[in-house]
């Protein structure tokens, strides 16, 4: 019994003796308060260009509204000066107004894909694009999504060509009442021939 307690004994590790942490001279031995450590801080080297980023990004919101203002002012958000060759092939433009907006419509009358930038609108209210076909009949194609500044860009698919249609117009509807934003009959801009291109 006195051997086993022996070989105890000896596989026990001394215990380290508890220093005075009142003592002012043992503080080296004493562990070190996490706020004092000193350590790279990931975050700090991660926030200032990303606070760069957020200022470049909201100057520049302000920049393209400022650009989508004056263009409205103007009455004109394809300017008459745009070169017809920046419209891919087929493409034409025609213009949509109300009482108190405006719009353009851009359609290959042979495709049934076309896109409708409007500015001017009441965001409380609805506005759906319907079209009419050849025997009368009238489709909604999709709900307007209007910015809270009045602007939309949006792209439209429709079930048949563009040709395929007598009317599109923008039906604006407000707590019963309806009045609509109808699309001229003759494009504003005509592409040239697809020869003249090349």
């Amino acid at each position: 019994m006195h051997r086993i307690a022996d070989d105890q004994m000896r596989s026990v590790t001394p215990a380290v003796p508890l220093t005075d942490t009142n003592n002012p001279a043992n503080t080296s031995t004493l562990p070190i308060p996490p706020s004092n450590r000193r350590r790279f801080a990931w975050s700090q080297a991660l926030v200032a260009p990303l606070i760069i980023a957020l200022i470049a990004m909201t100057a520049w919101s302000f920049d393209l509204q400022d650009q989508v203002n004056s263009a409205a002012e103007s009455d004109s958000l394809i300017p008459a000066a745009v070169d017809n060759t920046m419209l891919p092939a087929g493409v034409q433009t025609f213009g949509m107004s109300s009482e108190s907006s405006n719009g353009r419509f851009l359609a290959n009358p042979e495709s049934s894909n076309a896109l409708v930038v409007a500015w001017g609108l009441d965001p409380a209210m609805d506005h759906e694009v319907w079209c009419v076909d050849e025997r009368g009949s009238e489709w909604m194609v999709a709900r307007l999504d209007v910015s809270q500044s009045g602007d939309v860009v949006q792209p439209l698919l429709f079930d048949q060509p563009i040709s395929g249609y007598t009317e599109i117009y923008v039906k604006i509807k407000d707590d019963g009442s309806e009045h609509m934003m109808e699309m001229d009959e003759t494009p504003m801009i005509t592409p040239p021939a697809e020869d003249s291109r090349t």
